[in-house]
């Protein structure tokens, strides 16, 4: 699908822009801009897959300083959490209390970050509804079995006007280049019949083409990871992939969201991507 086809996401009205302010240079984001950038990364890719070269001066935190107002929530952060503009507060939530998370990641130490709460980030059972300003998860949605649901729970918790912040990584740059893009239809189909109808495929999966395993290893690896319901990549997506991905959760699943940017950055293996709540208010 053509990013010209997914104008009707984002209101003719958008106009992102980060002026100039103690020497940040002007951001103008435009998605005629997004288009003409994947067109650009489409032809220097070629077989090899090689990222080019970001537009200079845009970070995560200089689209975090843009969006991010008033009190939210970071769904993973543990040793890198977003930096926040001035005056924004956030809870960090993470699936396990510090000490399992840093047992479970040693190579992180002391500068995992100590969850606020403890929750499985995908569902945010303990946070009220429309209780945020916004939720970053920053390479989070590929971990979930069932990304449109997550969106939907981010959806839930966050105020009319919210913000979703999210930094997918695009396939074509990560470990993920040699497996099979999933499909929109994939992604709506764990939706609506849940995740466990294709949870052993993704893992059988995960363990042929990653972890290059056969017969009856493969056959036993994955008996174990679902037994154990192991943390890996479920989805993969490109840049396209992922526009396809929003464009479903929003006109066929129906989710209230528009989308207010979305920035490829190859040199950081991701896209950026940032969504307003549009349900009403109460």
């Amino acid at each position: 699908m053509r990013l010209s086809h997914l104008r009707s996401l984002v209101p003719t009205s958008i106009k992102s822009v980060i002026r100039e302010s103690l020497g940040v240079a002007q951001l103008h984001t435009r998605l005629s801009e997004a288009e003409n950038q994947l067109a650009v990364v489409k032809e220097s890719l070629g077989p090899s897959r090689t990222p080019p070269t970001a537009l200079p001066g845009i970070t995560r935190e200089l689209i975090a300083a843009q969006y991010l107002r008033g009190e939210g929530l970071e769904i993973g952060a543990l040793h890198n959490p977003t930096k926040l503009p001035a005056g924004a507060r956030v809870r960090y939530v993470d699936v396990a209390p510090i000490e399992v998370l840093r047992a479970r990641f040693p190579e992180g130490g002391d500068r995992i970050t100590v969850p606020d709460i403890v929750d499985n980030g995908e569902e945010l059972g303990s946070v009220a509804a429309s209780s945020q300003d916004f939720v970053i998860a920053n390479h989070f949605l590929e971990h979930c079995e069932d990304p449109i649901g997550a969106m939907k729970n981010f959806i839930r918790v966050l105020k009319p006007g919210g913000i979703i912040f999210m930094a997918v990584p695009d396939k074509r740059f990560t470990f993920d280049s040699v497996r099979d893009v999933t499909t929109t239809e994939h992604a709506v189909e764990d939706h609506l019949k849940g995740p466990e109808v294709s949870r052993r495929a993704h893992y059988d999966e995960w363990l042929r083409v990653i972890d290059k395993k056969s017969g009856d290893e493969l056959a036993h690896l994955t008996n174990l990871f679902v037994q154990d319901r192991v943390n890996i990549h479920f989805h993969v997506w490109t840049f396209d992939a992922m526009f396809e991905l929003f464009s479903a959760a929003r006109n066929r699943v129906g989710l209230p969201f528009d989308i207010k940017m979305a920035f490829l950055d190859p040199p950081c293996l991701e896209a950026v991507w940032v969504l307003e709540v549009t349900k009403p208010r109460d």
